[in-house]
């Protein structure tokens, strides 16, 4: 019988344009469960695109953008140099120089450590000159703690170390992550400021 001759091309050809359509189709899905609100940019792959999504806090969970973020906070006070200080002295050295003067009952509360520990540690602080004691005004029963030139300069120091040992690592990345986690900087500065307590 006549008819066209067969196309011994033509189902491979097929065979490739479907497997083309299933492949889209997979990207868009993992677009959208990923919370991308428009496609990866040509020449980002999808793992990247996630990243970026998640750096630049557009994720529609907070929860996996609090993940991320966590992981950060583990990471900084290894960082940090300890100058003689365990992590309870320069988290209540911090504490002093955002709040100004405590009380030792409300620096015991804010540490989530007993009174008697914050005593003693308060102790060792004024013995090496970062903070000092001083009367209540309001209630001479009570003295107030205050962080001192000595101790600010030493939070200081600290600071500077930490940002030196980040910025390294920082500095290891490629320029994708280094452009996605400046794009954050400023919303994690908003929600360290309204973390903050005043």
């Amino acid at each position: 019988p006549s008819g066209p001759i067969p196309d011994p091309d033509a189902s491979p050809r097929r065979a490739h344009k479907q497997a083309e359509k299933q492949q889209k189709n997979k990207k868009k899905d993992q677009e959208r469960d990923w919370g991308l609100t428009s496609p990866a940019p040509s020449g980002m792959t999808l793992d990247r695109a996630k990243h970026r999504c998640i750096m630049q806090l557009v994720s529609p969970d907070p929860l996996v953008v609090a993940a991320s973020l966590d992981q950060l906070v583990t990471l900084l006070p290894r960082l940090s140099p300890r100058r003689g200080l365990s992590l309870v002295a320069a988290s209540t050295l911090a504490t002093l120089e955002r709040g100004g003067p405590l009380r030792l009952t409300e620096l015991a509360e804010a540490q989530a450590v007993t009174q008697p520990a914050m005593t003693g540690l308060v102790g060792r602080l004024a013995a090496q000159g970062l903070v000092e004691r001083s009367p209540d005004p309001h209630d001479r029963r009570s003295v107030l703690v205050a962080v001192t030139d000595a101790g600010r300069a030493l939070l200081a120091r600290r600071s500077h170390d930490r940002a030196e040992a980040l910025a390294a690592l920082i500095a290891e990345l490629d320029a994708d992550d280094r452009a996605a986690i400046a794009a954050a900087a400023p919303a994690i500065t908003r929600l360290v400021s309204g973390g903050t307590p005043a």
